[in-house]
């Protein structure tokens, strides 16, 4: 039997948008550096990053691939500001890379209000093993980011370009809606912990059940 499996990193759908703006004038007095200063504070979310940076917000409980929460790209300027304004939540996570996707960073801002300092670093992947039934569709995904894995039933899975730092990984079950068409999570397992170091892999292994 065909065992479907696909990687999606969602952030890819920013990168036709990202060429444009790299085609537009570029000032060459401009400093570059790999350095991130962020502001959370009550009216939103801002900072400086690299010139042309994509930046991505999202709330600590969205979920990709369902698209379930709070989730926003923007790309920085020349100048490497950006800013998410009008947003009503307390706490949110980011991820920030750079204009040639070669160097990434990831933050965890937890509760709104502060100063959070960070550096763009080179990218870690994310592989391992999860056991299924065959006919389950099983979604391996970052809360709180754009990362994930989708595939049907057993087998290994991938997440590619994963900026360094400590995530919560988690293997779910999902189901399509009958009235709405859209997937949600119908069964989890435990999450679990694990530290992406630039250039390295590490692993990680799942058992979800369904029904």
């Amino acid at each position: 039997m065909m065992i479907l499996r696909k990687t999606i990193l969602a952030i890819t759908y920013v990168l036709i948008l990202t060429s444009i703006l790299l085609c537009t004038n570029q000032n060459s007095g401009v400093e570059t550096t790999n350095g991130a200063v962020v502001y959370v504070h009550a009216e939103g979310v801002d900072g400086v990053v690299p010139p042309h940076a994509i930046v991505s917000l999202f709330d600590r409980k969205y979920i990709p691939f369902i698209d379930s929460g709070l989730g926003i790209v923007t790309v920085a300027d020349i100048n490497g500001k950006f800013s998410f304004k009008g947003m009503n939540i307390d706490t949110v996570s980011l991820t920030m890379f750079s204009s040639d996707l070669t160097n990434a960073a990831y933050l965890d801002a937890g509760a709104a209000g502060g100063r959070f300092d960070t550096q763009l670093d080179g990218k870690g992947i994310l592989n391992g093993t999860v056991t299924a039934s065959e006919n389950d569709m099983v979604l391996v995904y970052i809360p709180g980011t754009s990362f994930y894995s989708i595939q049907k039933g057993s087998g290994p899975f991938v997440i590619n370009s994963l900026p360094e730092g400590t995530y919560k990984v988690t293997a779910a079950i999902v189901q399509k809606t009958a009235d709405t068409g859209r997937y949600v999570i119908h069964k989890e397992s435990a999450s679990q912990s694990v530290t992406v170091v630039s250039g390295k892999t590490v692993s990680l292994f799942f058992t979800v059940a369904g029904d």
